[in-house]
C-alpha cells in the first residue's frame, strides 16, 4: 500500500469519529444470544477445604437461605453460531416474600420471589479456539417481582441483570440481559466437594438455558467516510464511486473503525504490516442484507483503529447497495455504495 493512501485512511478516519459522534441518534443496543449447556451449581455445603473437588462421583446439595455456590457452564451457540466458551459465577442466593413471617425461611420486603446477587463472566471463542472476548454480569435481583428486566422480551424471567464492560469487542460494553430457562432444564445443585473434571460426563441431568443481551458497545463498527464518500475500494485501490461502481462477484476492500481487538497487538500501538494482525472478530460483512464472504480482516497498517476488511460481493447484487459490517456480532451502520 502506498503512503499517501495510508494518510488518507488515517486522516478519513478521523473524519469518521468525529460524524459518528454527530450523529442524531445512536445506533440501537446489539442483540445477542448465548446458549449455555453443561451447568452445574456447585453449592459451597462444607467449610473443609481440603474435601473440595476430591469426589469423582455425582453429587447432590440443596441450596438453603442465603447458600454460596459456583456456577460453571460451557458456551455453545452465540447468535446461532457454533462457538466455544465457559460461563462462570459466584452466586449468593436468597428468598424474599411480602408476607414473610418468622420461621417462614423467606425474607420480608416488598418484592417477592427467589433472588441472587451475583457476578458472571461469559468467555467466548470462536469454533477453532481463537478467544473473541469476556462479558462481565452482574445478577441483580434474578426472579424477583416475577418479570423480565425492563426493555427485555417477557419470558425472560429466569434471571437478569446489568452487563458491566469486558474484553476485546466487548471492552466499555454496558446493557442489562435476562436469562431464559426455554432450553428446558433446571441447573442441578451439587456439593463443592464434587469434582468439576466430570462435570459433562457426571451422569443425570445437566442444566441449560438461554442468555439474551442487550449490549451498547463502547464503538459500533463504522465504514470510514472519505470526501469522496465511504472509503470502499476495488482491488486496485481505484475508489468504488458512480463513475466506476461495484460489481456483483467482485472483491472490495473496506476500510473501517470500531472493529476491536486484533491477534496479537498491544493496545493503543500502530498494527504491522508483518505480519498482519487479524481482527478477533468475529466478522461479518452483509451486502443489501445477504451474506459476503470475507476474505481477509486484518488491522490497517500503520493505524491503531482503523482496519482492513476485504470481502466478495453476492451474486446478483444490484444497487444502489446496502453494505454493513459487524464484528463480535455487534452490528454497525449500514452504508450506501454504488454498483453496476
Amino acid at each position: 500500500m502506498n503512503r499517501s493512501l495510508n494518510r488518507m485512511i488515517v486522516k478519513s478516519a478521523c473524519l469518521a469519529a468525529s460524524s459518528i459522534a454527530a450523529f442524531s441518534q445512536a445506533p440501537p443496543p446489539a442483540v445477542i444470544e448465548l446458549d449455555a449447556v453443561n451447568c452445574v451449581n456447585y453449592v459451597i455445603d462444607t467449610a473443609d477445604l481440603s474435601k473440595y473437588g476430591t469426589v469423582a462421583r455425582a453429587t447432590t446439595a440443596t441450596a438453603p437461605q442465603f447458600s454460596n455456590y459456583t456456577h460453571i457452564c460451557d458456551v455453545s451457540l452465540v447468535n446461532g453460531q457454533a462457538v466455544m466458551g465457559v460461563v462462570l459465577g459466584q452466586n449468593q442466593s436468597f428468598f424474599l416474600s411480602a408476607s414473610s413471617s418468622p420461621g417462614s425461611g423467606t425474607g420480608i420486603a416488598d418484592l417477592s420471589g427467589p433472588g441472587k446477587m451475583a457476578t458472571i463472566v461469559a468467555s467466548i471463542a470462536q469454533a477453532d479456539g481463537q478467544t473473541v472476548g469476556d462479558i462481565f454480569l452482574v445478577v441483580a435481583g434474578a426472579a424477583v417481582g416475577g418479570g423480565p428486566a425492563p426493555g427485555l422480551q417477557a419470558g425472560v424471567v429466569f434471571g437478569h441483570g446489568m452487563i458491566f464492560g469486558g474484553t476485546g469487542p466487548f471492552v466499555g460494553a454496558r446493557g442489562q440481559w435476562g436469562a431464559n430457562p426455554a432450553l428446558g432444564v433446571a441447573l442441578p445443585y451439587a456439593s463443592v466437594t464434587e469434582d468439576t473434571a466430570i462435570r459433562r460426563t457426571r451422569g443425570g441431568t445437566l442444566g441449560k438455558y438461554h442468555l439474551v443481551l442487550q449490549l451498547i458497545p463502547n464503538e459500533y463498527p463504522s465504514v470510514v467516510t472519505t470526501a469522496n464518500g465511504p472509503a470502499v475500494y476495488h482491488a486496485d485501490f481505484s475508489p468504488v464511486s458512480a463513475t466506476k461502481p461495484a460489481v456483483a462477484g467482485e472483491t472490495l476492500i473496506v476500510a473501517a473503525t470500531g472493529l476491536g481487538a486484533t491477534v496479537g497487538a498491544a493496545i493503543g500501538q500502530p498494527f504491522p504490516d508483518n505480519p498482519l494482525r487479524p481482527i478477533v472478530g468475529p466478522v461479518t460483512v452483509t451486502v443489501n442484507g445477504n451474506p459476503s464472504t470475507v476474505v481477509n480482516a486484518v488491522g490497517w497498517p500503520g493505524t491503531n483503529n482503523t482496519y482492513r476488511v476485504d470481502f466478495q460481493v453476492p451474486a446478483g447484487t444490484k444497487g444502489p447497495a446496502s453494505l454493513q459490517i459487524s464484528t463480535a456480532w455487534i452490528p454497525g451502520q449500514a452504508t450506501t455504495i454504488p454498483m453496476q
